[in-house]
């Protein structure tokens, strides 16, 4: 059943791609879990050091100061192997010996469920008081949430060019959602924005955008837009996500719909320059550099200056 879970889990398409880190390099595996840990809040309380076992046990404390953990960095990705019972021994005594009371495994590959059930068994006995099991699924949906864009630019850069993540522009990250499903088409990093448009006396009336992931979801924003625009001048137009998020396609895109509002080509409602505003700054986040403090103590400066 392990086997079976985890060689299911490999075959989900990743943005990021843990292999990217050399299979011996375990200080790079090491560092790159101590950086996704402070992003997640833990405050670090003993780093990461060489041992006879090739690497040392970190230890973190959650914000609150409740809990005091060891974590345990493996990294497997490049073997295609599970984290099981036999790389993860002595746990009770590794706790212990840290003055601990709880454990955090960061690892690149699947946990197994003997070792999740270890954990889970030691817990139901009081030894320890939680557990966090960091594998690929989980770490990269938060460094896609957070947009940790910076954290994996430098150790997998590859994964970053490819994915063009969403950076810390705005205070969160702000997703592009499917008007079908909901889902991020960010963290995808692939759909089709949408918009309904009518012709009349020359100009193009947007009358309202839509996004949508790849498959049936097109067809039901399609369908969407028509059945609310039913008239026989209103026609549906989209154009490819991947494209809209590259830097220069970005710009493109932005001069394109500039003209054709300053040459009075195009005319927006209300409703379409609303999620206008909102796909634009979703997509900003992929295609402009991060932002600094300094930057942040500006931009609170214009915006108050704005709402003036």
């Amino acid at each position: 059943m392990t086997n079976t879970l985890y060689n299911a889990q490999q075959l989900i398409p990743r943005l990021i791609d843990f292999r990217e880190i050399d299979a011996n390099n375990y200080d790079e595996w090491e560092q790159f879990s101590e950086g996704l840990l402070r992003e997640m809040d833990y405050v670090v309380v003993q780093p990461p050091g060489r041992g006879a076992d090739g690497g040392k046990d970190m230890v973190v404390v959650d914000c609150s100061n409740t809990y005091k953990y060891i974590v345990s960095c493996k990294h497997f990705a490049n073997r295609g192997k599970a984290v099981g019972c036999n790389e993860e021994q002595n746990i009770l005594d590794r706790v212990r010996a840290a003055g601990a009371n709880g454990f955090i495994g960061a690892y690149s590959s699947l946990a197994s469920q003997a070792l999740i059930d270890r954990l889970l068994g030691l817990k139901r006995h009081g030894d320890i008081v939680d557990f966090k099991i960091l594998q690929p699924h989980n770490i990269e949906q938060f460094l896609l949430q957070k947009g940790c864009s910076e954290l994996v630019r430098r150790y997998f850069p590859k994964s970053y060019r490819q994915s063009r993540m969403a950076g810390n522009l705005w205070r969160r990250v702000q997703p592009l959602k499917c008007s079908a499903c909901g889902r991020d088409l960010l963290s995808i990093g692939d759909g089709w924005i949408m918009w309904a448009e009518e012709t009349i006396g020359g100009v193009d009336h947007v009358l309202n955008l839509g996004c949508a992931c790849k498959g049936t979801c097109i067809d039901r924003v399609e369908a969407g837009l028509y059945a609310t625009y039913n008239r026989p001048n209103v026609a549906v137009m989209s154009e490819e996500l991947s494209w809209c998020n590259n830097p220069l396609g970005y710009w493109i895109r932005h001069r394109r719909i500039m003209n054709a509002i300053h040459s009075g080509r195009a005319r927006y409602s209300s409703e379409a320059w609303e999620s206008e505003c909102e796909i634009d700054a979703a997509l900003a986040q992929c295609v402009m550099r991060n932002v600094t403090e300094e930057d942040r103590r500006i931009g609170d400066i214009l915006v108050g200056m704005e709402e003036i």
